[in-house]
């Protein structure tokens, strides 16, 4: 899709999951089938950074005609993040300090003035021998991924065309994504906190399985004093009397 193609309402971000040392929300477009890929024409790349994994990189570039763009989808992220801190956190404290820990890939650069930067996977060869150059770039915004004062889009480069070659960068490329700093362990008030919350859940459903086991038992109690009443009559009303209460037993 194109910029103008995108609904931001209909961006979805999954809630996050623990990856090594930072935490993972996967990103949607429309529903959890479709992945959100956007296209971006004519950026300029001015440069790009290697980072230690493989097949990382930071690249920055410049078109102004998607300033808009990444300026309202930075704060449609701030906006989603505060709504969803305290589900995904279990922490409203850090409301405040959204804004400042978001990683805006919209930047002010001395010599080029405006621009983007985009941490992506994909071919860094191909990007580092294209500086200078300009391409369509079809862009995956894979995952919002949080450290501990900072978190930021992380992207697949997917496909890159200038106006003699193709490149597709998606071949050979792992899923995971390495993560760039460490993420502290939570303190000992939200172990327990943790803890405390599934403990609670287990006594709640150990109840009801003790209250359906004392159930079960009763009724094999029943079942067994019926079953044996059956077969020491042979009265008609006396058996009749019987399979009404094991109708009633199976009914229930």
């Amino acid at each position: 899709m194109n910029t103008s193609d995108i609904l931001f309402e209909k961006i979805l971000i999954s809630k996050p999951y623990r990856l090594e040392n930072s935490y993972v929300c996967p990103i949607y477009y429309n529903h959890k089938k479709d992945k959100l890929h956007i296209i971006f024409n004519n950026l300029n790349i001015i440069a790009v950074k290697q980072l230690k994994s493989r097949n990382e990189f930071v690249i920055h570039c410049k078109n102004k005609n998607y300033n808009n763009f990444i300026y309202d989808y930075s704060s449609f992220i701030i906006d989603k993040v505060k709504e969803k801190s305290l589900e995904w956190f279990r922490n409203d404290n850090i409301l405040e300090f959204i804004e400042d820990y978001y990683t805006n890939p919209l930047l002010y650069d001395k010599k080029h003035g405006d621009i983007i930067v985009f941490k992506c996977i994909g071919d860094d060869n191909i990007m580092l021998n294209n500086i200078g150059k300009t391409f369509d770039i079809k862009i995956e915004f894979t995952n919002l991924k949080f450290f501990k004062k900072k978190f930021l889009t992380e992207c697949k480069i997917i496909e890159i065309n200038d106006t003699k070659t193709k490149y597709n960068l998606i071949d050979d490329i792992e899923d995971d994504i390495i993560s760039l700093e460490e993420l502290p362990e939570p303190d000992l008030e939200d172990i327990n906190n943790i803890k405390s919350e599934y403990i609670n859940k287990a006594e709640s459903y150990l109840g009801k399985l003790k209250d359906l086991q004392s159930e079960i038992n009763s009724k094999i109690i029943l079942l067994d004093n019926l079953m044996i009443k059956l077969l020491d009559t042979n009265n008609i009303g006396t058996i009749n009397s019987i399979c009404d209460e094991f109708e009633k037993i199976l009914e229930n």
